[in-house]
Protein backbone atom coordinates (compact mmCIF):
# COMPACT_ATOMS: atom_id res chain seq x y z
CA UNK A 1 0.00 0.00 0.00
CA UNK A 2 1.33 3.44 -0.90
CA UNK A 3 1.51 5.95 1.93
CA UNK A 4 -0.52 8.40 -0.19
CA UNK A 5 -3.44 5.93 -0.10
CA UNK A 6 -3.56 5.85 3.68
CA UNK A 7 -5.63 8.35 5.65
CA UNK A 8 -4.29 9.01 9.12
CA UNK A 9 -6.18 10.29 12.18
CA UNK A 10 -5.01 11.04 15.72
CA UNK A 11 -5.16 7.98 17.96
CA UNK A 12 -7.20 9.75 20.64
CA UNK A 13 -10.11 10.02 18.18
CA UNK A 14 -10.28 6.23 17.95
CA UNK A 15 -9.20 4.76 21.26
CA UNK A 16 -12.76 4.20 22.38
CA UNK A 17 -14.30 3.02 19.14
CA UNK A 18 -13.02 0.51 16.62
CA UNK A 19 -16.48 0.81 15.06
CA UNK A 20 -15.96 4.52 14.31
CA UNK A 21 -12.65 3.82 12.56
CA UNK A 22 -14.30 1.08 10.50
CA UNK A 23 -17.17 3.38 9.50
CA UNK A 24 -14.71 6.05 8.29
CA UNK A 25 -12.71 3.49 6.30
CA UNK A 26 -15.88 2.07 4.76
CA UNK A 27 -17.29 5.45 3.77
CA UNK A 28 -14.00 6.81 2.39
CA UNK A 29 -13.15 3.52 0.68
CA UNK A 30 -9.56 3.79 1.90
CA UNK A 31 -7.53 2.30 4.73
CA UNK A 32 -7.58 4.39 7.89
CA UNK A 33 -4.62 4.47 10.22
CA UNK A 34 -4.52 6.14 13.61
CA UNK A 35 -1.51 8.26 14.55
CA UNK A 36 0.21 7.63 17.87
CA UNK A 37 0.67 11.17 19.14
CA UNK A 38 -0.75 12.96 22.15
CA UNK A 39 -0.56 16.42 20.59
CA UNK A 40 -1.15 15.96 16.87
CA UNK A 41 -1.55 19.71 16.31
CA UNK A 42 1.88 20.41 17.79
CA UNK A 43 3.35 17.52 15.82
CA UNK A 44 1.91 18.89 12.59
CA UNK A 45 3.23 22.35 13.40
CA UNK A 46 6.72 20.96 13.96
CA UNK A 47 6.51 19.16 10.64
CA UNK A 48 5.50 22.34 8.81
CA UNK A 49 8.26 24.37 10.48
CA UNK A 50 10.81 21.68 9.65
CA UNK A 51 9.85 21.86 5.98
CA UNK A 52 9.73 25.68 6.01
CA UNK A 53 13.28 26.01 7.36
CA UNK A 54 14.64 23.31 5.07
CA UNK A 55 15.21 20.65 7.70
CA UNK A 56 13.02 18.28 5.65
CA UNK A 57 12.57 18.44 1.88
CA UNK A 58 8.79 17.94 2.07
CA UNK A 59 5.96 16.83 4.34
CA UNK A 60 6.43 13.20 3.31
CA UNK A 61 9.96 13.25 4.70
CA UNK A 62 8.81 15.05 7.86
CA UNK A 63 6.00 12.51 8.26
CA UNK A 64 8.50 9.67 8.15
CA UNK A 65 10.32 11.26 11.09
CA UNK A 66 7.36 12.42 13.21
CA UNK A 67 4.42 10.13 12.53
CA UNK A 68 4.14 6.75 14.18
CA UNK A 69 1.14 4.76 13.02
CA UNK A 70 -1.23 2.96 15.33
CA UNK A 71 -3.99 0.66 14.13
CA UNK A 72 -4.95 0.39 10.48
CA UNK A 73 -8.47 -0.54 9.38
CA UNK A 74 -9.24 -1.81 5.88
CA UNK A 75 -12.55 -0.72 4.27
CA UNK A 76 -15.39 -3.21 3.94
CA UNK A 77 -17.03 -2.70 0.52
CA UNK A 78 -20.27 -4.35 1.62
CA UNK A 79 -20.66 -1.75 4.37
CA UNK A 80 -19.80 1.02 1.92
CA UNK A 81 -22.71 -0.02 -0.29
CA UNK A 82 -25.08 0.22 2.67
CA UNK A 83 -23.78 3.67 3.65
CA UNK A 84 -24.11 4.86 0.05
CA UNK A 85 -27.72 3.66 -0.08
CA UNK A 86 -28.60 5.57 3.09
CA UNK A 87 -26.65 8.66 2.06
CA UNK A 88 -28.52 8.78 -1.25
CA UNK A 89 -31.82 8.51 0.65
CA UNK A 90 -30.68 11.33 2.97
CA UNK A 91 -29.91 13.57 -0.03
CA UNK A 92 -33.41 12.99 -1.42
CA UNK A 93 -34.99 13.80 1.95
CA UNK A 94 -32.84 16.93 2.26
CA UNK A 95 -33.84 18.12 -1.21
CA UNK A 96 -37.51 17.49 -0.39
CA UNK A 97 -37.43 19.30 2.96
CA UNK A 98 -35.22 22.23 1.97
CA UNK A 99 -38.01 24.34 0.37
CA UNK A 100 -40.11 23.92 3.52
CA UNK A 101 -37.26 25.12 5.71
CA UNK A 102 -36.64 28.08 3.41
CA UNK A 103 -40.35 29.01 3.61
CA UNK A 104 -40.15 28.98 7.40
CA UNK A 105 -37.04 31.17 7.30
CA UNK A 106 -38.86 33.74 5.17
CA UNK A 107 -41.67 34.15 7.68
Amino acid sequence: MRSEDLIEFPEELHTTSDVWMQIKADILGRPISSVLAKEVGACGTCMLVGVAIGLYKDLYEARDVFVKEGRTVIPNTENAEIYTKYYNAYKKIYDAVRPIVEDLRDE
